[in-house]
């Protein structure tokens, strides 16, 4: 999982999104395979250290602080679009994936930080959904140096206001983003949630709204999407609804 959007309130820029998908063992294998194909469409991507980002589209500097491999390759905007679309087009491809996305409406939320918020309705749809599918599996997340020990303990005390997590076994893993194949389609994923609620721009969460988690209709909010607190809920749903039409 990853998070996407922003940690502090303005008004134009209000919503975090924290989420990402859970795969079949037998499929994870999957995920380098499909990365690597979308590096292959671009000669000299793939080199040790590259990894996919949704902000690589709008980042236009690569440093050695914060690389951006696309620009490196010298490639444009438009250029830098299709290659997150293609591997948001290439998730597809995987038949187990089911995307959980939690989003926080900072406006409207107090006490904890928005993050915080975000992994305690993140833990609970996962629990869930474990639970639905009769399995068990371990949360990987992108490293959160400042954070990471708070929210490793959201889960290891086991306990929220409705349940515990008990189909999530282990403690949740942080490892860098480009170690790990996931957590980069993972920030794909939320990135993609950020740009329709913040940005009310729709084209990338369309490439994967089919791949949520649904109810018994085949409705996604509340389920694959879930918003924090409910008050937030009308004007996501609006959002959702330009989306998912």
């Amino acid at each position: 999982m990853d998070d996407s959007g922003y940690r502090k309130m303005n008004e134009n820029r209000r919503y975090l999104a924290l989420g990402g998908f859970s795969v079949a063992s037998d499929e994870v294998h999957q995920l380098a395979n499909l990365r690597n194909d979308v590096f292959r469409t671009v000669p000299g991507l793939g080199l040790p250290g590259d990894e996919l980002k949704f902000s690589h589209i709008g980042r236009t500097t690569n440093t050695l602080q914060s690389p951006n491999p696309l620009i490196r390759q010298g490639l444009d905007l438009q250029a830098r679009i299709q290659i997150v679309m293609k591997s948001l087009e290439f998730l597809n491809k995987i038949q187990s994936l089911e995307i959980i996305v939690a989003i926080v409406d900072q406006k409207h939320s107090f006490g904890a930080s928005p993050i915080e918020h975000a992994m305690r309705v993140l833990l609970e749809r996962i629990q869930f959904s474990f639970s639905e599918l009769g399995q068990f599996g371990i949360v990987i997340s992108d490293e959160e140096q400042k954070e990471r020990n708070h929210l490793r303990d959201i889960h290891t005390l086991e306990l929220s206001q409705y349940m515990n997590y008990k189909n999530i076994i282990e403690t949740i893993m942080f490892v860098p983003s480009h170690l790990s194949h996931g957590v980069q389609f993972a920030d794909l994923v939320t990135g993609s949630v950020a740009r329709l609620i913040n940005h009310e721009d729709p084209k990338y969460f369309n490439l994967i709204k089919d791949k949520f988690r649904k109810n018994y209709a085949g409705e996604i909010q509340g389920y694959g999407l879930a918003v924090f607190p409910k008050i937030g809920y009308r004007e996501i749903n609006i959002l959702l609804q330009n989306g998912l039409n």
